[in-house]
């Protein structure tokens, strides 16, 4: 259940159930906006552990030793519904006020 103290999730792109589906299936996604009750607008990313795990060790091979995204969020499997519920329990957690927001 949605309220007005809330942050609200939108994409950059069109986001349609093909994309929901290939969003999930690749275990990333770094489109989305989270739109906070005080008006900030904030970039995130969200990425499901297997794919985490795999990105780090690709860059390891290249004798890299880390991964870094604007505002990464790591869920179990990368879908609306966990996307979502993430940005409001992260934002209730005081997440938010950590980063900083796109131009109002």
């Amino acid at each position: 259940m949605s309220t007005e103290s809330d942050p609200t999730l939108s994409f950059t792109c069109d986001f349609d159930e093909k994309t929901a589906f290939d969003v999930e299936l690749k275990g990333y996604f770094q489109h989305a906006i989270a739109s906070l009750p005080d008006g900030r607008r904030v970039q995130v990313s969200f990425f499901d552990p297997a794919r985490l795990a795999k990105d780090l060790e690709s860059e390891q091979e290249l004798g890299r030793n880390s991964i870094g995204e604007p505002g990464l969020i790591v869920v179990p499997r990368v879908t609306v519904k966990n996307m979502l519920g993430a940005i409001k329990e992260l934002y209730h957690n005081g997440y938010f006020d950590r980063l900083s927001s796109l131009v109002r």
